[in-house]
């Protein structure tokens, strides 16, 4: 979505633009923010096809390339985080069970 990104802020650009030339009060120019604008309208669906085919190639890529194998895992020795000999510490309960009314 590279290319529609690239409309997208250029619409945001004319729109800002526009804006300020509006509070700016210089009339003038606002056929310079409106001209951004429409630039970033026209834009989009182009964006959105030039887009719709690099991801399509991609897929057809994809599909016809061989598969990567996965590397070996490596062995890694486990961290004792207790002492030898010492059995593990229960943990406590999170809520304390409360006793039951008579």
């Amino acid at each position: 979505m590279r290319y529609t990104k690239i409309v997208l802020l250029v619409f945001g650009l004319g729109l800002v633009i526009g804006f300020g030339l509006i509070v700016a009060e210089v009339p003038s120019f606002g056929l310079i923010g409106s001209a951004i604008m429409a630039l970033g309208l026209v834009g989009l669906p182009v964006a959105l096809v030039a887009d719709g085919r690099i991801a399509f190639v991609q897929r057809i890529l994809a599909r016809f390339s061989h598969p990567k194998r996965p590397l070996p895992r490596r062995r890694t020795r486990a961290v004792m985080s207790r002492s030898i000999g010492r059995p593990a510490r229960r943990r406590p309960p999170a809520r304390v069970a409360r006793r039951r009314r008579r």
